[in-house]
C-alpha cells in the first residue's frame, strides 16, 4: 500500500516526503527493485538521518532524533547499516543481500520511525515520562542548561528564560520514568 506525500507533518520538504515515503514503500514490499539512481539517492537519505543520530556531529541531531521517534543511537546505528547494505544489494543485484537487510530491516523499528517522521505514526508517551536534558546554545559555548521537562525537549528548549537572541539545542536527552526524582538527585549534586 503506498503512502500519501500529503501526510507529512508539517515542516518537512515535498522532497523529504517522497524520498522517505519511498523507502517505506519498498520496506512493504518484498521484491527486490531495479537499481535506479533515484531509490539509490532515497536510501542515501534515509541513511544519512539515521548517521546523524549515531554521530551526533550536526546542530540539528536532536531534532531528526525526534523526527523519527527517538529511536536509540544502537538502534540508529543498525537502521543506518542495514539501509547502507539494502543499498547495495540493489546497487549490485545481489538477491541474497537485498533479503537479508530487508528482513533485518523489518524486525528494526525502521518503518515505525520512517511512519512517525511522515506523520503516519506518533509516539506513545508513557505516564509519568519525562526528560532529562542538557541545552547549549551557538552563541554562549559556556552556558549549559540542565534540567527536566515533561514536555519535549524542543518545547524546553524554546520556553527557555534566556534572552530571545538565544537559540538553545539539544546536547544530550534521555527519556526516563519520574524525571522529577532524577531531577532532584542531579540539584542536589550540581548546583
Amino acid at each position: 500500500m503506498g503512502i500519501r506525500n500529503g501526510a507529512a507533518k508539517a515542516g518537512h520538504t515535498a522532497r523529504e516526503v517522497t524520498r522517505l515515503s519511498s523507502i517505506l514503500n519498498l520496506l512493504n514490499r518484498s521484491e527486490q527493485p531495479k537499481a535506479s539512481e533515484e531509490v539509490l539517492a532515497h536510501l542515501s537519505i534515509a541513511k544519512g538521518l539515521f548517521n546523524r543520530i549515531v554521530r551526533e556531529d550536526q546542530w540539528d541531531w536532536f531534532t531528526v532524533s525526534a523526527q523519527l521517534g527517538y529511536p536509540s543511537r544502537g538502534l540508529a546505528h543498525s537502521i543506518a547499516f542495514e539501509l547502507s547494505t539494502l543499498r547495495s544489494a540493489i546497487r549490485y543485484a545481489h538477491a541474497t543481500c537485498f533479503a537479508n537487510a530487508h528482513a533485518n530491516l523489518l524486525r528494526l523499528p525502521t518503518r515505525r520511525c520512517l511512519a512517525v517522521f511522515l506523520g503516519l505514526a506518533r509516539i506513545i508517551d508513557e505516564v509519568d515520562a519525562g526528560w532529562i536534558y542538557i541545552l547549549s546554545t551557538r552563541e554562549l559555548n559556556d552556558l549549559l542548561k540542565i534540567g527536566m521537562t515533561m514536555r519535549t525537549v524542543e518545547a524546553r528548549a524554546q520556553r527557555s528564560i534566556a534572552p530571545p537572541v538565544l537559540q538553545f539545542h539539544s546536547e544530550f536527552a534521555v527519556v526516563g520514568v519520574y524525571p522529577t526524582r532524577t531531577e532532584q538527585k542531579r540539584s542536589s549534586i550540581l548546583p
